[in-house]
């Protein structure tokens, strides 16, 4: 596992190297054949270690972003992050499908999800958002990871993940957290 952690560090992102353990750990978790997706990819370093569990899984990696809530993307236009992020991916052999979108929006031919991993605009209102448009597509036993929970930065957070998924024991089994990365397993 140190050679993968190694090849998403390499990466540009925010993830410190126990929260990619654990990100990785949950993706194992995912039930096999069924697709693992990431809202808010940056230059690919989570999707690494999706695209890695993947690999054991025998699931695709889907990415979706829309490249332009960060000041990093103010500069260039969303293909150019894009392909980035493919260029990234491909040096660790990895080819996800990376998806320029809004995240809150199900591409067409996804239907079942067995990995959600919202990363991306870090407001309770996007959250909610993503949260209606792909929890229906988690059945039992798919994977739902938070990055950011507990955050100082992003507070208004933790409040809202509690409230839509932690709270809601009878539906989500909690899997742990590490530093800021939190995961549930869909038990109903």
């Amino acid at each position: 596992m140190k050679d993968i952690i190694d090849g998403a560090l390499a990466i540009p992102g925010q993830l410190h190297p126990r929260e990619l353990a654990r990100l990785y750990w949950f993706a194992l978790q995912t039930p096999s054949g069924l697709p693992m997706v990431e809202l808010g990819t940056f230059q690919g370093r989570t999707a690494a270690m999706l695209c890695a569990a993947a690999n054991k899984t025998n699931s695709e990696v889907v990415t979706i972003d829309d490249y332009t809530q960060d000041q990093a993307f103010e500069s260039n236009p969303p293909e150019e992050y894009a392909e980035m992020t493919t260029t990234n991916l491909a040096a660790l052999g990895f080819e996800p499908r990376i998806i320029i979108g809004d995240s809150a929006t199900v591409p067409a031919g996804i239907e079942q999800v067995g990995l959600l991993f919202i990363d991306s605009e870090h407001t309770p209102e996007r959250f909610n958002a993503e949260c209606d448009a792909w929890l229906p597509l988690l059945g039992m036993g798919s994977i739902l990871a938070c990055h950011d929970y507990n955050c100082p930065i992003w507070a208004e957070m933790t409040p809202t993940i509690n409230e839509r998924i932690g709270s809601r024991t009878d539906e989500w089994e909690y899997l742990g957290l590490e530093i800021w990365l939190i995961g549930f397993r869909h038990v109903k």
